[in-house]
């Protein structure tokens, strides 16, 4: 056999160990129906939905350990960190929305995995955070606006946690500083849904 075969052969069984070696780790099959508008549908990943069940950080936790493993066996890691870092390194502005003579808008500072949600009274007013979602104690908690009253003076806003499907919809009085007695709990199905909100008056 040649130098050449015999490196390429080489190679063919170092990779093909090197994927036997590497399988990430398998999330087991479990059973779940759910009727949906007359539809019935079968997701047997159901049970990676609910977070507070020690299985299913058992298996975050070894598919994170997996995949940290995997990247630091690859070279040019870091380059490409520091690449990335260099890259993702600057403010990003939403378009504003404007309500009441109020400009609404979500901004995220460098370095900040959550988006501010800011507002100004005036084009030429100082801005203001009226939700910062550091404040939930939760890195993993963000915040989005779902709808605006036409005054400006209250908004209704999602509070989603680790990217969950469900979120949580409260009302902030902007005037007051504060939120609403108003809360809708977390809504539980799949898929995308759209809520229309009716402000009084």
């Amino acid at each position: 056999m040649s130098s050449m075969k015999r490196i390429f052969w080489l190679a063919v069984a170092a990779i093909l160990t090197a994927q036997v070696r590497e399988q990430p780790p398998v999330a087991r099959r479990v059973n779940f129906e759910e009727t949906f508008h007359g539809v019935r549908l079968n997701d047997p990943y159901h049970w990676l939905e609910n977070f507070d069940d020690p299985a299913v950080s058992a298996w975050i936790v070894a598919q994170d350990r997996y995949a940290r493993d995997y990247l630091a066996s690859r070279p040019g890691q870091e380059r490409l960190r520091q690449r990335y870092g260099e890259l993702s390194r600057f403010e990003r502005l939403s378009v504003p929305y404007v309500a009441g003579g109020r400009f609404f808008y979500t901004k995220t500072p460098p370095n900040r995995p959550q988006s501010l949600l800011c507002m100004r009274r005036g084009a030429d007013a100082r801005e203001e955070v009226w939700l910062d979602p550091a404040s939930f104690g939760d890195p993993s908690i963000g915040a989005s606006v779902l709808g605006i009253s036409p005054d400006g003076k209250a908004v209704a806003y999602a509070v989603r946690r680790s990217g969950q499907d469900e979120v949580e919809v409260r009302v902030r009085d902007i005037d007051a500083g504060k939120d609403t007695a108003d809360r809708l709990p977390k809504s539980l199905g799949c898929g995308y849904f759209r809520t229309t909100l009716q402000w009084p008056g």
